[in-house]
């Protein structure tokens, strides 16, 4: 009945909670830490928002740990997502980008940044608007001085096909 919000409809929902089930249902007999990969159609039941299909393809990669989850698995998701979409020849060019926001905090907290957060939400901003922008914001909202915030915008732009980032971030100096 629509108009009590019942479409009478049984639609198989996203697969990220029949998996924490699964996973709670049968830790006992898991071995950790343990991997799932999943590609299945699925359905969202609300109305979907602007840019967003009712109907569409998950592709779920999940390792699960008991305790703490060693960080080479967060590298392995993001092998396996690359070798994946970089197989797909329709597709442009691949460019995987990957931070840790950990390692940024840490970097902003040793330039003296009194509130990482709003370091961190004018720095996600790059993507939309230009590093001048977000510079004065980095200055006026997150409190940072010019010489700060040009760290920050100097993080932000290293990019590097190997581990030479991390000599590029050292040469920063903080």
């Amino acid at each position: 009945h629509a108009e009590d919000g019942d479409a009478g409809l049984g639609l198989h929902f996203d697969l990220t909670v029949p998996f924490a089930r699964y996973v709670l249902d049968n830790a006992g007999h898991l071995e950790f830490p343990f991997r799932r990969y999943q590609i299945q159609k699925v359905w969202r039941g609300e109305r979907p928002q602007t840019g967003r299909y009712r109907e569409f393809t998950q592709a779920d990669i999940d390792v699960v740990g008991r305790d703490v989850l060693a960080p080479h698995h967060d590298v392995e998701i993001a092998r396996v997502m690359a070798e994946a979409l970089g197989e797909l020849d329709f597709l442009p060019p691949l460019r995987l980008q990957v931070n840790n926001r950990k390692l940024i905090e840490g970097f902003y907290r040793g330039l003296g940044a009194a509130d990482p957060a709003a370091v961190m939400r004018a720095i996600d901003k790059l993507d939309k608007v230009p590093p001048d922008v977000v510079g004065t914001q980095l200055v006026d909202e997150a409190g940072l001085s010019e010489e700060q915030a040009a760290q920050c915008l100097a993080l932000a732009d290293i990019r590097s096909a190997d581990t030479s980032f991390a000599e590029r971030v050292r040469g920063l100096g903080v």
